[in-house]
């Protein structure tokens, strides 16, 4: 004859005021929620990704507007197209073909200096900027020179960045009015007329 099976008897838990047992560790177990723990986590990081691959490529483009309009406006000085020679048709000139530098005229400052070709001597320093934080702005030198004579043009554009936050931005050296420059240069000899 076989005897009957004892009941398993367990000690009674001593349940917490409020609490059901087991509560804590069937939270824990479940499984729900936790595609929203690796949204958080990585949504941010391919964020800051896709936001510094998108300023890269607009500075890219920026600068490469900015050097494609002072070479234009340097090919049209230099064959004599453009007349007269000041600094609001320099900049009117290099401008007119950027469509991704807002309020280019403003933010341009472009320098023209005759250089002697028996001693090339280059300024120190890079490129004088426009300081939007003040009304004057620096001295710069307009010599568009004569026949043969050899001309340093340097243009500089204070840009703010897209997303000021990002990775490139951040790398950036910005000036007083959060904006950073963006310069070119080049050299060129006046045609013979």
């Amino acid at each position: 004859m076989t005897c009957p099976a004892r009941p398993v008897l367990r000690r009674p838990r001593r349940a917490r005021p409020g609490a059901q047992p087991g509560r804590l560790r069937r939270f824990l177990r479940q499984q729900r929620g936790s595609a929203t723990i690796e949204f958080a986590m990585f949504v941010p990081v391919f964020l800051l990704i896709l936001f510094a691959g998108v300023e890269t490529g607009v500075m890219t483009a920026r600068q490469t507007m900015l050097e494609r309009g002072m070479e234009t406006a340097m090919r049209a000085l230099r064959l004599g197209q453009l007349q007269p020679v000041t600094l609001d048709t320099l900049r009117e000139s290099v401008c007119s073909d950027i469509i991704l530098l807002p309020d280019c005229e403003q933010s341009l400052l472009i320098e023209l200096r005759r250089l002697d070709p028996e001693n090339v001597a280059l300024p120190a320093g890079n490129a004088p900027c426009v300081n939007r934080s003040e009304e004057t702005q620096p001295a710069i030198t307009l010599t568009p020179g004569v026949e043969h004579d050899l001309v340093l043009v340097r243009v500089c554009a204070i840009i703010d960045p897209l997303f000021p936050s990002t990775g490139p931005s951040l790398g950036l050296p910005l000036d007083d009015s959060g904006g950073f420059r963006m310069t070119t240069a080049s050299v060129y000899v006046n045609e013979p007329r």
